[in-house]
Parts: C-alpha cells; sequence; structure tokens
C-alpha cells in the first residue's frame, strides 16, 4: 500500500518524528493491533512495526535512520510503501 504523509514532530526536543498511517492501510493490512511491516519511505528501504492509536488508524516511528535514509524530517511529505512483513 501506497500513501503519502507528513513527518511529525515528537517528543521534548524533537526527540523522535513519527508518520501517521490512513485507515485505508491499516484495513489492507488487517489488523487494529500492532503489525510488523516491510516497505520504503521516499525509496529507503525499511523493515519496522506500526502502532495503533486507539481510532482505527496507526502511525510509525520514523527514528534518525529512517529520516536521513529518506531524506526527510519533521515537516516533510513522505512517499510510504508498506506491506505486512513476511510470515508476520
Amino acid at each position: 500500500m501506497k500513501f503519502k504523509t507528513k513527518v511529525i514532530r515528537g517528543g521534548e526536543g524533537d526527540a523522535w518524528m513519527l508518520v501517521m498511517v490512513p485507515s485505508r492501510v491499516t484495513k489492507a493490512l488487517g489488523s487494529l493491533g500492532r503489525i510488523s511491516v516491510v516497505g520504503e519511505v521516499n525509496g529507503f528501504p525499511i523493515k519496522t512495526s506500526i502502532f495503533p492509536n486507539g481510532d482505527g488508524t496507526h502511525h510509525m516511528m520514523f527514528n534518525k535512520v529512517m529520516q536521513k535514509g529518506a531524506k526527510a524530517t519533521a515537516g516533510d511529505t513522505v512517499e510510504v510503501e508498506l506491506e505486512r512483513a513476511p510470515g508476520k
């Protein structure tokens, strides 16, 4: 599933960033809980998990390695492609 979303600041002093996963992607991935995923952010390969927000959507932590690889930080729009991790 592909989508575009903004990188959001989080934590004191920008300790961490996150991206929101649209509800249509959550539905397609088939779970309301934590989901192990693989994919890309701006073409940078990732293997991570997405976490429920409690409202039928999920978010993904956007760590420093992902930020550097995707060449993106808070306020930037990123192109994300996710699928369930194999065997998960």
